[in-house]
């Protein structure tokens, strides 16, 4: 068979096994990781062209700077609305047009490192192609809706190198203007492809043949322009979200060793990818033992002096591909810390493919005759391993439940697993499971120096309206009082006005209802309940129009409309109180509040009706949360805030 014949085969076999390994995130749903935030409850996603796309470029939603990501969320929505399916479906077909571009690139790069050996490259460039995409460390970046930066940098990023290495051989300004669109558009799907410039330069003094070596500083300067600028837009937008650590917290030593230490870590998960999570606690990648601090450190650093010393016994590849590890990982690694993600699987993306070359670089020395007779029994075994161990843990990520109940369940200390399933569970009502896994998170995330004051803030505030929930507004209150102290936010005076209601403490429920207003005017929830307290007061004509100013900034809202016709009946107004009250009947037949109100609407306007009423709504019970209206008819669940 042809190498023509043979790399066209060994593309569909790519495709096709990573369609089998990954096809249980394809039945996923939407995760409350800010995949609310991207998508869910992303208004701008929903209307494209109606005040352009700039605001791409300007969204720093949960501190990334991902332009791209929200164009291809946009495209998404147009086609499948809030269909998780097809999201993933984009993810999954990013992921394996990458692994056709890593066999390509290996298969390139090879050429270049064994010139003698072209026709028997096709072989273990696929195994180290499927080793890269069917690794079951890339299944975050792929099942994770919010990591379609992941998919999309990962493709552009390839692309890009694909081109530089055209360009270097024929010296064509086509592919140099190819490689540098494809390196910005890497850059504005994740600014980790800022380290693009450094693996050409890389590619010029390793992978050149030895009379062709040549290193032109002045053609990366454009890439090197581009690293720098989106390179300060990422960090200005972790800043603006408190994720950068403070070199007062962690100074540069520390670093160092962090950033050795989160190297061994992905080293030690992709040989043996075991208890892999979406989410791990710090013990995990920074275990108090004896010598611990140390020994990672030695490790890198022998490691790289051995690929160092393997230049001089032809060991150009094994330094180029151990380097595009330790080089593409940078920005993610220790020396750069964000907040109390100290490791997660979806960093290891495109640096897994350094380590996915040296086993390509492995395959080729073993398999010497190029007859693939020595590896192709080991590498179909190694092949079926991954499938499984990727199709398992892709499993894992259906929905948040099972997601963040594997994790606590592997890693029990996780704060950031403990406090999304904290989260799930209030938002679900189950208030006391949810106590216990956000009062565990909260203690864990306050004994971690990384942990950053928003993600404090979060699991505080979800535990005081969990608490209130559960008849303690005491308690929740005090919590709420706790962060005012130090953080001056609408969102705790309005879940503080909430717990003083509970406890009877109306008067001081209106101001804070009132601070809110002052720097949120046209929040609806707080205009619905400061209209309703101030209609309990006696208040009513007061209470009238802060219901009617909530209606003309969301005219469908149903509580307003509710709100509203209660406060008509209170004023002697029936027949205007009646349409109100006979449209939310319509759209909510189960809101037993509704009919009540209705039944005492007709009776008070002396009606016909309320006999009918009567009789259709006899042994209809209340039901829980349910019974009552929401704010606004797509609103979000009762979480203000989101835990990032």
């Amino acid at each position: 068979m042809s190498d023509r014949k043979l790399i066209i085969l060994a593309i569909c076999l790519i495709v096709i096994l990573n369609f089998i390994a990954f096809s249980p995130i394809l039945t996923a749903n939407f995760l409350n990781w800010d995949d609310e935030e991207n998508v869910v409850y992303a208004e701008r996603i929903r209307m494209v062209g109606s005040d352009g796309l700039l605001w791409i470029f300007t969204d720093f939603t949960v501190g990334d700077f991902k332009p791209l990501a929200w164009l291809s969320y946009c495209f998404d929505y147009a086609f499948w609305e809030l269909n998780p399916s097809g999201y993933h479906l984009g993810n999954l077909l990013l992921h394996a047009a990458s692994g056709v571009l890593a066999l390509l690139l290996f298969f390139r790069l090879g050429s270049r490192f064994f010139p003698a050996r072209h026709s028997g490259l096709i072989f273990p460039a696929f195994l180290s192609a499927l080793f890269f995409t069917l690794h079951p460390l890339r299944v975050e970046s792929v099942a994770w809706i919010s990591e379609r930066k992941d998919v999309l940098c990962c493709f552009f990023y390839l692309v890009s190198i694909i081109a530089y290495l055209r360009y270097t051989a024929r010296r064509q300004p086509g592919w140099y203007a190819f490689a540098l669109i494809s390196a910005l558009l890497a850059m504005l799907s994740k600014p980790m492809a800022v380290t693009i410039p450094i693996v050409m330069i890389l590619i010029d003094l390793l992978s050149a043949p030895e009379g062709e070596r040549r290193f032109r500083l002045v053609e990366k300067l454009p890439f090197f322009l581009l690293s720098i600028i989106i390179g300060s837009l990422a960090i200005y937008g972790q800043s603006r979200h408190q994720a950068l650590v403070s070199l007062r917290i962690i100074g540069p030593g520390e670093r160092i060793f962090l950033f050795c230490r989160a190297l061994s870590f992905y080293l030690e998960k992709i040989f043996f990818p075991v208890r892999i999570s979406a989410a791990y606690p710090a013990s995990a990648i920074f275990p108090q033992i004896p010598g611990g601090g140390t020994a990672p450190v030695i490790l890198i650093i022998s490691l790289t002096l051995a690929a160092f010393l393997f230049i001089r016994r032809g060991g150009r590849g094994l330094l180029f591909f151990w380097l595009w590890f330790v080089v593409t990982i940078l920005p993610v690694s220790g020396i750069l810390p964000s907040g109390m993600v100290s490791a997660a699987d979806r960093f290891t993306y495109i640096p897994s493919f350094g380590i996915a070359g040296l086993l390509f670089l492995g395959l080729v020395f073993l398999d010497g005759d190029g007859g693939s007779r020595k590896i192709i029994f080991p590498s179909l075994a190694g092949i079926f391993c991954l499938l499984l161990l990727t199709s398992r843990q892709a499993g894992v990520w259906k929905d948040s439940e099972t997601l963040w109940g594997d994790a606590v369940k592997k890693y029990p200390d996780t704060p950031m697993a403990r406090a999304h399933l904290g989260q799930l569970l209030y938002q679900r009502g189950e208030d006391e499971s949810a106590i216990f896994h956000l009062r565990g998170a909260l203690e864990l995330i306050e004994k971690d120096p990384m942990a950053r004051g928003d993600i404090i803030f979060a699991v505080k505030s979800n535990l005081a309206r969990a608490l209130g929930r559960i008849g303690q507004p005491a308690a929740g209150a005090e919590i709420l009082e706790e962060i005012l102290e130090s953080r001056d936010d609408w969102v705790t005076h309005h879940s503080l006005a909430g717990m003083y209601s509970r406890m009877g403490r109306k008067e001081e429920a209106v101001v804070e209802y009132e601070e809110v207003l002052r720097t949120r005017p046209a929040f609806v929830p707080a205009l619905c309940e400061y209209g309703l307290l101030l209609a309990q007061s006696g208040r009513i004509e007061r209470a009238i129009a802060v219901y009617n100013h909530a209606l003309a900034v969301l005219p469908d809202s149903p509580r307003a409309r509710y709100n509203l016709s209660l406060a008509l009946l209170d004023r002697g107004k029936p027949e205007r109180a009646i349409p109100l009250l006979k449209k939310l009947a319509a759209e909510y037949p189960d809101r037993a509040l509704v009919a009540r109100a209705l039944l005492i609407a007709y009776r008070v306007a002396g009606r016909g009706e309320a006999a009918d009423l009567i009789r259709k709504f006899t042994g209809k019970e209340e039901n829980g949360f349910d019974n009552q209206l929401p704010y606004s008819k797509g609103e979000r669940p009762d979480v203000l805030v989101p835990i990032r």
